[in-house]
């Protein structure tokens, strides 16, 4: 069964809170599982990651983060949306040797930088990316 992209934006915010802030992984699981105790256990760990990241500091990457893992995948934010708050917070940007978008900011960076209000730089050429639904975004 495919998932589909609201399911990547959700796996791409828990590798990118990963990333930022080191979180610490789910507790092992059982090898073998009812639907029902997944559920829970999945619930348990989801519950978790998002009150922990409730209580850390608005700022650009929390404020993104957290419209990632809505756990209602009709209230998440889509790929594009992620895109256009990465152009507009300075997140990410356009290669221009190639045209991919890369993160621009790494883990520590991001914590020191990120967590409070910088303006949004004023419309540029690599700025116009976040229009192009085709984007491949690449962290490094």
């Amino acid at each position: 069964m495919a998932h589909g992209p609201p399911a990547d934006v959700w796996s791409l915010g828990v590798m990118a809170l990963k990333w930022l802030y080191g979180i610490p992984a789910p507790r092992q699981t059982q090898k073998s599982m009812s639907s029902d105790q997944w559920r829970s256990w999945a619930k348990t760990w989801v519950d978790a990651l998002t009150a922990w990241l409730d209580d850390q500091e608005s700022g650009k990457d929390v404020d993104m983060l957290q419209g990632m893992l809505v756990l209602d995948q009709t209230k998440r934010l889509t790929a594009r949306k992620c895109l256009m708050m990465g152009f507009k917070n300075r997140l990410f940007e356009r290669r221009a040797v190639d045209g991919l978008v890369e993160c621009v900011v790494d883990g520590a960076e991001a914590a020191d930088d990120l967590a409070g209000g910088d303006e949004a730089p004023a419309r540029t050429p690599q700025a116009d990316a976040e229009d192009d639904p085709e984007a491949t975004i690449i962290l490094s």
